[in-house]
């Protein structure tokens, strides 16, 4: 939540901003709301001087401050100044590519295909359960990934998926998304990432400067209402400095690492700058991660990383003391490097052979223990397109 002096000060800045952002916000109203409520504080501490009653300004200044909050909580992040305009994915900027798109010299089959062939999924009552060589190979990125984060010197974390309403008002999930929740008998919410749990772990606190920035590689079930799906989420959530460049260079680093990790799966990749309609209001600036599926011929975004300066840190209260002694609120910034099955979907694809057997990655061959994935025939119990001749070593 940006301050409403500043708000007052830079009025035509904020129209910018919600003009850019498509956000439909009236920053007049909001500062006429704002005036009111000043008027109202004023005059209810002057009748209080005179010990005169106070009942019928508290009662309307209850009612502005209602009005005063709602519009308080729509009000948009300023998007950078490198940000696209539009509103549609045609409209984000393609930054840079890396890799080649795999050349086929046969039709590639679908990632619902080769993993129906390898028994990697179940369906029952319309829910996907990922099973034997798909969930090994899954857990294997997982764990890739943390290791790979933690040379980078994130903390591991595993979150928690219940969290306060007020967590999510204070990260900027509110009220842009709010019917995409799952909310429990007690007012709680399944969180659709991490960053809620994470960043509320610092709320109402002061972080000792010498400890920033805070880099975190956070995993955590994803919850989604929207797409009626359950799904596991590994992210980075960084606190640093309340400086911009400090920001904008770790929001490059933190882009670089997840670059460094598609790179090391060896999958075709670009990465894009968000436009901003697509932005969201916490963002100052966002890129994705899209990597190409050669039975779609397109690329599809699987990671991102995105800055907020101080925005979530106002909500949330997230302050640090800086090396002249004065309080400030510490900048944010959050990467998803695996939802869901994007990467593995990716891997399955473009690394499949004609005889339908999947070549694993060399930087998860380790994990799973095997080059490739086969298919097993279990009636005659005979590897089909075999490469390797063991049993024992087939998944």
């Amino acid at each position: 939540m940006l301050d409403i002096n500043f708000i007052r000060q830079n009025k035509e800045i904020m129209k910018m901003a919600a003009q850019k952002k498509h956000v439909d916000l009236d920053v007049d109203k909001l500062i006429a709301i704002d005036d009111a409520r000043r008027e109202l504080l004023e005059t209810i501490r002057s009748k209080q001087k005179d010990l005169q009653d106070t009942s019928k300004e508290k009662e309307r200044l209850k009612e502005t401050m209602e009005k005063w909050q709602i519009l308080m909580i729509e009000v948009p992040n300023i998007p950078d100044m490198s940000t696209p305009e539009g509103k549609t994915t045609k409209e984000n900027r393609v930054e840079r590519n890396w890799g080649d798109v795999p050349q086929f010299t046969f039709t590639p089959r679908t990632y619902a295909r080769l993993t129906k062939d390898h028994d990697m999924v179940d369906t029952y009552n319309g829910e996907t359960f990922l099973k034997n060589s798909g969930a090994v190979l899954l857990m294997a990125l997982w764990q890739f990934v943390f290791d790979t984060m933690k040379g980078k010197e994130y903390m591991p974390v595993i979150a928690p998926s219940l969290v306060e309403k007020s967590a999510f008002i204070g990260i900027g999930s509110f009220p842009q998304k709010d019917e995409d929740f799952y909310i429990t008998q007690d007012g709680m919410f399944l969180a659709h990432s991490s960053e809620a749990s994470v960043l509320s772990h610092h709320m109402d606190k002061t972080i000792v400067t010498g400890e920033l920035p805070k880099k975190y590689i956070s995993f955590s079930h994803g919850f989604s209402r929207k797409n009626k799906k359950e799904d596991f989420v590994l992210e980075q959530i960084i606190l640093s400095e309340a400086n911009h460049m400090t920001s904008v260079s770790l929001h490059e680093e933190m882009t670089k690492d997840q670059e460094m990790i598609i790179q090391a799966l060896g999958l075709p990749y670009r990465v894009v700058t968000y436009c901003g309609g697509l932005l969201g209001s916490k963002h100052v600036k966002k890129y994705s991660i899209e990597i190409y599926f050669p039975t779609s011929g397109k690329y599809r975004e699987v990671c991102s990383s995105s800055y907020s300066h101080d925005f979530q840190a106002r909500r949330l209260n997230i302050k640090y003391v800086d090396k002249q002694k004065v309080t400030r609120f510490v900048h944010s910034l959050h990467g998803s490097i695996v939802t869901g099955e994007g990467i593995l979907q990716g891997i399955i694809e473009n690394f499949q052979n004609e005889d339908g057997s999947i070549r694993i990655p060399k930087s998860l061959q380790k994990y799973v223990g095997v080059e490739s994935l086969v298919i097993w025939n279990k009636n005659t119990e005979e590897g089909i397109a075999i490469e390797k001749t063991d049993r024992d070593t087939i998944i």
